[in-house]
């Protein structure tokens, strides 16, 4: 993979992420939630931005009440 390859790869996850949040972070908080699943699981949840399969579920709630669920390494 050349360096273009993985900037536009890393734009295009932001891009999901980003969406999954209404395109603006403001007003959404990291509740201090960690849910644990089997990521193996037919029914396991993704990643806001589509990442599978996920162990750790962070989950983000908005002061609307919409939530927003992430894997470990999107919390960051």
């Amino acid at each position: 993979m050349t360096n273009a390859d993985s900037l536009v790869e890393s734009l295009e996850h932001d891009g999901r992420l980003l969406a999954a949040f209404g395109g603006s972070v403001e007003g959404w908080e990291y509740d201090g939630e960690v849910t644990e699943q089997e990521p193996m699981s037919t029914d396991s949840v993704p990643c806001a931005c589509g990442h599978r399969p996920l162990r750790w579920l962070y989950t983000w709630r908005h002061a609307d009440g919409r939530t927003v669920i992430t894997g470990s390494v999107c919390i960051n």
